[in-house]
């Protein structure tokens, strides 16, 4: 009798700590910190963070998570302003090597005490001093925010559809820069 209490009490150990285990799996968000750069976001749980990669090469320490690309000061994307020191010089249309970038509406706030630019956005082409969209944009717009740490250093965090706005918002509203 002791040993069928005994099995019994450890199969419900069993059963009771697969739920646990199962439960913070999908509650447990990822947090994404970058010690260079000193900030950290958090992201949906079971994110996968890999190197960020554009027309076949490696952006040095800028990764994508979740669908969303995280450019850091040390290696512009070709959605990245060369000029930019702080976020007023993202306020207007700007056309780097890459691209131009025609803002459609845009608004600063605070998050976590650090001022951010989001932006509504498509990138595209002059062509005869035209604004011609790229195709991976079509017709939508693409949404951003620009963190600023007051010191030069931009964080960008792209997402190509507006229709995954929310979701952009959401992992935002997260950011942190660390002392």
């Amino acid at each position: 009798m002791t040993n069928k209490i005994i099995l019994i009490s450890l199969g419900a150990a069993a059963v009771l700590g697969f739920f646990v285990y199962y439960f913070f799996s999908l509650t447990t968000p990822v947090i994404y910190t970058n010690t260079a750069y000193r900030f950290q976001i958090t992201l949906p749980r079971k994110t996968r963070i890999q190197p960020l990669k554009e027309e076949g090469v490696i952006l040095a320490d800028s990764v994508i998570a979740g669908g969303i690309k995280i450019y850091l000061p040390s290696s512009l994307g070709k959605e990245s302003n060369p000029n930019a020191t702080s976020i007023s010089d993202y306020i207007h249309d700007y056309s780097s090597a890459y691209l131009a970038i025609k803002i459609h509406s845009q608004s600063t706030s605070t998050i976590s005490n650090w001022k951010v630019l989001k932006q509504e956005y498509s990138s595209g082409r002059i062509t005869s001093n035209e604004f011609m969209p790229d195709e991976e944009f079509g017709s939508s717009h693409a949404i951003r925010y620009i963190f600023d740490n007051g010191n030069g250093n931009l964080i960008i965090l792209p997402i190509a559809n507006k229709n995954n706005e929310a979701y952009l918002d959401k992992i935002a509203a997260s950011f942190k820069f660390m002392k």
